[in-house]
Order: structure tokens, then sequence, then C-alpha cells
């Protein structure tokens, strides 16, 4: 039983997270070929849902439909079922004929996909720490009044503050509790008390919204399906309309012309230092084009109402509120009906025999 549900729960999670890949790539292609780039909340919405419904869903569908055969008598179950229908135990039917190679293989996919899961996570720290130790500690003196800036608007934030003495251009939050907002004395700097402010606020921006402690999930989630680098994937098109809130939360607290002035500075900057990218929600743009998209956006931005930064944090309970709703009804059906949903999946199965 053990063994066809781990099986099931990778059959139905790839099935899922395919369909979940498609739909997203769908959505868009047809968002690029509209050239519409004005709701990041629902499109980041959109990839974060493809990267956790499909393991949730798979969960549920085993415990759903293994569950109710923990607490009803043998007997019941046996009357419950039709012999032929009795030994189609969700796929263990469907992969009779390729036991127990299947079985060994599933056991070898699931080590490698929790290696693959703690090797990322490990070289994620690494990459911090590589990109940290490459930091020359000498850098120029920032003005006394940049730095109290820094330090009354992360107080305001309810940040802690780290200053890294060197000239590359590091602005970023890190941890998961208590964040701390990391930026260089050379940053401080280069930009202009304006675009510096719009720099606070994006980085308060990912504080306020727990990204990195949602990033970690996230990447928990996508590497729980056998086609994790689909999932990755979705992972770093999520990245990109995150930056785009966090952009639109900016210009809405200071003036998108200025977001679109730290953006140009800051990647000049970076791109001049060689500084190695770091692994977090950074400020810092991964490359000239999506410094373009971000710059364009916000241009546009000038001449229209900015509210999609106030539905942003709307929308982002929604999905818990849909896994919640999604329990409730496991709960009434494995109450109402135990048998109904593991009866119902096995009629399923047989279809495909």
């Amino acid at each position: 039983m053990i063994v066809d549900a781990v099986e099931t729960f990778f059959a139905a999670g790839t099935v899922l997270a395919l369909l979940a890949f498609a739909v997203a790539w769908l959505a868009r292609h047809a968002r690029r070929a509209a050239d519409r780039d004005r709701s990041p909340h629902a499109m980041a919405g959109l990839y974060a849902a493809a990267v956790v419904l499909p393991p949730v869903l798979a969960a549920w569908l085993v415990v759903t439909a293994l569950l109710p055969l923990s607490w009803l008598a043998e007997e019941d179950v046996r009357a419950a079922h039709r012999p032929s229908l009795h030994a189609a135990h969700l796929v263990g039917e469907l992969t009779r004929t390729v036991e127990p190679r299947l079985t060994l293989g599933v056991l070898m996919l699931v080590a490698v996909a929790s290696a693959v899961a703690i090797w990322t996570t490990v070289r994620a720290h690494r990459q911090l720490a590589w990109a940290v130790a490459r930091l020359q500690l000498s850098g120029a003196t920032p003005p006394p009044a940049n730095v109290a800036f820094v330090e009354a608007a992360a107080r305001r934030h309810g940040l802690d503050v780290g200053l890294v003495h060197t000239d590359h251009p590091v602005s970023f939050v890190w941890g998961f509790r208590r964040s701390k907002l990391v930026m260089s004395t050379g940053l401080l700097a280069t930009l202009t008390p304006a675009q510096l402010a719009a720099v606070l606020e994006h980085e308060a921006a990912h504080h306020a919204r727990r990204d990195n402690l949602v990033r970690l999930a996230l990447t928990l989630c996508a590497h729980a399906t056998l086609v994790a680098p689909l999932a990755r994937r979705l992972l770093r098109w999520r990245n990109e309309q995150v930056e785009l809130l966090c952009d639109d939360v900016a210009a809405r607290r200071t003036s998108p012309l200025d977001v679109a002035e730290a953006l140009v500075t800051v990647r000049r900057q970076a791109r001049t230092a060689a500084m190695p990218p770091v692994v977090a929600v950074s400020f810092t743009p991964e490359d000239d084009g999506a410094v373009e998209r971000r710059v364009r956006r916000l241009v546009a931005l000038c001449d229209e109402p900015m509210v999609a930064s106030t539905r942003s944090r709307q929308s982002a309970g929604r999905l818990p509120l849909v896994l919640a709703s999604l329990v409730g009804v496991s709960v009434a059906l494995a109450l109402w009906t135990p048998l109904g949903v593991h009866t119902s999946l096995e009629q399923l199965l047989q279809a495909f025999k």
C-alpha cells in the first residue's frame, strides 16, 4: 500500500505539473502576444499555483483515497469492491506488469529528487557566501546623511541593516523571520537620495511580502514532482513578476522615474564591477533585458494609476484559502462517503487498462 501511494503521488503530481506548466506557458505567451504587462500580481499568482498545486493535489488524492481504508472494517472494504476493482488500488494494477522494476525506479527518483533539493539549497547558500567573499572590503565612504537615511527607513519597516564596505552595488534582503537589509557603501555613495529611497522601498516590499520564505517553500514544492526543471522555470518567471510588483510599490511610494533611474544606475555599476549574482531577493537586475523591461514599464506607469501594488497583498492570500477549502471538502467527503473517492478512482483507472 505504501509503494502504491508513493507511485500514485509521483504519477499524479507529474501529470498535474505538466498540465500546470502548459497552462502557465500559454498564459505567458498570450500575455506577451497582447503586449500586456499590467497585472504582475495575477501572473505571479498563476506561476506560484502552477508550482504548488500539483504536489498538493497529488498528496490530497493519495490521502483521500487511502485514508478511509485505515479506519473501516475489513468486511466493509471488501463489500464495497468488486474483486476485479479491489486489485486495482490506485495505479497498482496499471503498473503490475513492470514491477518490481518500477518500484525501484520510483524509490530511486525519490532519492534523486531529495538529493537535488538539498543540493540546490546548499548551492544557493554557497553562492551567497562566495559572492560575499569576493567583495573587496574597501570602498568609498558614503555620505553620513545617506547612512542615517537608510537606518531610519529600515527601522520604519522593521528591518535590520548590514552595511558592506565595498564599491560593488549590493542591495538585497536576507533572512526568513527577522530579515536584514544588506547594502554596500558604494551603492550609498552612488545613488542620489531620491534613487536611494526608491531602492529602500523596493527592498521593504520584498520584506513585507516575506519573499525569501515564500521562495523557499516554492522551491521545496518544485522538487516534489518528476519534472522539477519545468517547475524551476516557473519560479524564474514568477521572480520576474515579483520584481515588477515591488517596483510598483516603490514607484507608488516614491516616483516611477526614481525607480527607473536607480535601476539603470545600479545595473551600470554592477556591469562595471562584475559582481557575481546574489542568491536572494535583490534589487540588482540580472541582465540588461530585465532592466529594459522594468524601466519601460516604470516609464509607462507615469501616465497610469498604480493600483496593482494595492492588490498584490490581497491576491497573496487566495492560494492558502483555496488549499484550506480543498482540505475542508476532503474531510467532508471522507466522513460522508469514506470509500466514495477510493472506488471512483479505481473505476477511473479501470478505463485506462
